[in-house]
């Protein structure tokens, strides 16, 4: 059977150096799925955009062929001009890129640019076009296809973001659709939607789909065939099915090793009725009021934040686990003392055990200062929390020199220790944040957070961004850390797996409420909620025979008054938590 995409042996280089994708091979066939697996650098990225002939400019194909046998008949990619390839991107070949952000224009309408699409190749215009894409808006979930029409991507969710991207991309109604990681920045219950609206989609035009990633949760739901990719070359191809049941390579070996999965259920001991609790959090709410769009439009008032209650105990790990505007990132700057509640919440620290409690709402600057040096924070980005001008000696004693702690040889001594600590070595001070790793740079956000030497550390989203080997390294020193100088975390996730790898408790939230909260092991052996139970269809694990419950997701991540009756409530009348077992605390209403 003829091939619709066949690349054969690719290499590709920068300047003098060596190739970067070298001598890689791969196919994918007509209404099949083909998953290219790797961690970043691996070359995936760079072998889909070749075939796309969307290269960088100072990228040399050295080798290699790229094939497509489409409808109109077969193309040699790389031998194509311009204005022939500007003819087949779009039209027989589209793309999803990982950030639709970068993709989509800040200044027009998403309508207006889905439209261009078809206008560009001449598949027509006016009333027509516009039917076409409200018909595609549809198509790929949009329950308002005008109010998307007009909207821009700023006044998009991410997972809405996304649909766009998608309905951009089949408009048309390609042959083959490329997915570059397509649903890394996104939630797990809108990961499960778009993944099930891809495959959709492809059941209905039969288009066949190259899906870029690193998750082999994804693959186990998504592939018919894998190709398992590291530093640029491959390691190992074949059918899923066989690919995911015994992988013969030790690099697809090793990226199973390393995938978080959640428990299937063990037992769990209920928690210690006297606690040595580190914050407490007691009917915090905070709500926002913000401007109309005109000066004569009303305000509106979001509620962030509702009645949520929060422990940590000392030397343990609390997580918060929810979708984007769950209300977790609040509860954190809450606990941080960045932003105070609303009145009438009560947030108590104690940096040592036997002494007294700090209430964080009513610091003055001093107090606020002082408890600064016990409590500090990871952040989901370390990039964007670096100073790309600053050295790494410089970014790792600014705090020291902030808080007036050591002189600048006892600073300098801190900062070798502390890199020593988190696994990097003493001669890296000297370089500049850009000249790391993804891995390396979370490191050094968790170096600099604890050159201060605290108590107290809230993490969040701090894997969310990087590779499962990655990951593991990451989780692995958070615990190695946490034992050896009694930290206390509060870990912010989106990710459940994560969770159930690492927290001694959990509080799962949806739009500012606690709707569920116990150890992990209860909450993953015995869900109650209906969120909760979605978070957990929805984790993609890397098991065939565990495909994602798109029913439970939908369910779930729906609105609270489509959820079952002992569950639901709309509004701001929502039921309380209840202890449903000992430390088990579920959202619903009484007999």
């Amino acid at each position: 059977m003829t091939a619709l995409l066949e690349v054969e042996g690719l290499s590709i280089g920068f300047g003098g150096a060596a190739p970067v994708v070298d001598d890689v091979s791969f196919s994918v066939q007509k209404g099949e799925t083909l998953a290219l697996v790797g961690e970043s650098g691996s070359g995936k990225t760079l072998s889909c955009r070749a075939a796309m002939r969307l290269l960088p400019q100072v990228a040399q194909v050295r080798a290699g062929a790229v094939r497509f046998q489409g409808r109109n008949g077969p193309l040699d990619i790389m031998n194509l001009t311009t204005r022939q390839m500007c003819d087949v991107r779009g039209d027989q070949i589209s793309m999803i890129f990982q950030e639709p952000m970068r993709s989509l224009s800040p200044l027009h309408r998403i309508g207006n640019q889905v439209v261009e699409v078809l206008r560009l190749h001449g598949k027509g215009g006016g009333a027509k076009a516009k039917k076409k894409v409200l018909e595609t808006f549809e198509r790929v979930g949009f329950p308002d296809p005008e109010r998307v029409w007009k909207s821009y991507p700023f006044e998009l969710s991410g997972g809405m973001r996304q649909r766009a991207m998608i309905a951009m991309a089949i408009v048309a109604e390609p042959e083959l659709l490329i997915a570059d990681e397509p649903t890394t920045a996104l939630d797990v219950t809108t990961q499960a939607q778009v993944l099930g609206l891809i495959k959709d989609i492809q059941k209905e035009t039969d288009m066949s789909v190259i899906l870029v990633t690193h998750d082999l949760g994804v693959v186990a739901n998504m592939a018919d065939t894998v190709t398992v990719m590291n530093r640029g070359r491959v390691m190992e191809s074949g059918r899923a099915d066989a690919v995911l049941v015994a992988p013969a390579h030790g690099y697809t070996k090793k990226l199973f090793a390393a995938a978080p999965q959640i428990p299937e259920g063990c037992v769990w001991a209920p928690p210690e009725p006297d606690r040595d609790l580190i914050l407490q959090m007691k009917d915090v709410t905070k709500t926002y009021t913000l401007k109309g769009s005109a000066p004569w439009s009303p305000k509106t008032v979001v509620h962030a934040v509702r009645g949520v209650n929060l422990e940590v105990e000392r030397g343990k790990i609390t997580a918060v686990v929810g979708e984007s505007g769950s209300g977790k990132t609040t509860c954190a700057r809450i606990a941080l003392g960045a932003e105070p509640a609303d009145a009438g919440a009560t947030i108590l620290f104690r940096p040592d055990s036997d002494g007294r409690a700090i209430d964080l709402q009513s610091l003055d600057k001093m107090g606020r200062r002082d408890f600064q040096r016990k409590a500090q924070m990871v952040f989901q980005d370390p990039y964007s929390t670096l100073n790309p001008r600053m050295r790494v000696k410089e970014a790792l004693t600014e705090p020291l020199e902030i808080h007036g702690v050591g002189n600048a040889s006892e600073q300098m001594d801190r900062a070798t220790e502390i890199l020593k600590w988190v696994g990097l070595s003493p001669n890296m001070l000297t370089r500049y944040p850009h000249a790391f790793s993804g891995g390396q740079r979370q490191r050094l956000s968790i170096a600099r957070a604890l050159m201060l030497n605290p108590t107290f550390l809230v993490c969040d989203e701090p894997t969310s961004a990087l590779d499962v080997s990655v990951q593991e390294q990451i989780l692995n020193l958070l615990e190695d850390i946490r034992d050896r100088l009694n930290l206390s975390y509060l870990f912010i996730s989106h990710d459940l797996a994560v969770v159930a790898r690492i927290a001694d408790e959990v509080a799962v939230m949806r739009q500012g409420l606690v709707v569920e909260y116990g150890p992990p092991e209860a909450l993953f052996f015995n869900p109650q909620h209906p969120y909760t139970k979605a978070l957990i269809a929805a984790q993609p694990e890397p098991d065939i025979g565990r495909p994602i419950d798109l029913q439970v997701v939908a369910q779930g991540a729906g609105s609270p008054d489509t959820w079952p009756e002992g569950y639901r409530f709309s509004g701001a009348e929502a039921p309380p938590l209840r202890e449903v077992e000992t430390g088990h605390m579920v959202r619903f209403h009484g007999c």
